[in-house]
């Protein structure tokens, strides 16, 4: 059984909603299947458009989910500069989660590293059980300084406010992330010109099922 996690977005006017999960499954498409069949019911129990777009990321096998772990990656060329980038893609706010109540327990931080070949923007999300939304924010920030630090020429340029998932460690088809995207455009050409812009790095290596 492998692990994964879906992205997934959603139009009410007028901000693009983000919610990222994670799954139990045997391959990708049947955790694509299992994000899309989610998703319809989110939309209708809340009254949302659906866009047609799901992102899907191997986590590994088994279940390694630990603070730390990395709960979605997506790299994405572009030629923008780094403040460019993030306004573009992630709104006059960028990367900010929706708020979740509650103290200690797990939460997710967002990061955007600039990679100096491309150049390429990586978006990540890390998994950290804290007291508190604050620690688990400079938890986040400490390892993505780490991250960008290991690979000679990364940059840093973005981190998020924490979300929390939850006060136990997640289980599959849990909520990790939720965001917003404010003052979005309608929600086909959003897909379009920001989520979907044909230069995400996608793929499949024989080692990933």
């Amino acid at each position: 059984m492998n692990w994964y996690s879906t992205q997934n977005f959603f139009y009410r006017v007028p901000s693009i909603e983000e919610r990222v999960l994670i799954w139990a499954a045997e391959t990708f498409d049947e955790a694509i299947a299992m994000a899309e069949a989610a998703g319809a019911a989110y939309a209708e129990a809340v009254g949302c458009s659906r866009l047609d777009l799901t992102h899907c990321f191997w986590l590994g096998p088994g279940a390694r989910l630990g603070p730390g772990v990395e709960l979605f990656s997506l790299l994405r060329d572009s030629e923008l500069d780094p403040a460019a980038y993030v306004s573009h893609h992630f709104g006059r706010s960028p990367a900010v989660p929706l708020r979740s109540p509650g103290p200690d327990g797990w939460f997710a931080v967002r990061s955007i590293i600039a990679w100096p070949y491309g150049p390429v923007f990586e978006e990540r999300i890390t998994a950290w059980s804290a007291p508190d939304h604050g620690a688990a924010a400079a938890l986040g920030r400490a390892e993505a300084i780490e991250y960008a630090a290991d690979a000679a020429g990364c940059q840093l340029i973005d981190v998020s406010p924490a979300y929390r998932i939850g006060p136990a460690r997640p289980e599959a088809g849990a909520v990790v992330w939720v965001g917003a995207r404010p003052d979005a455009l309608d929600g086909p050409r959003y897909v379009d010109e920001v989520l979907d812009t044909g230069r995400e790095r996608t793929g499949r290596s024989p080692d990933h099922p």
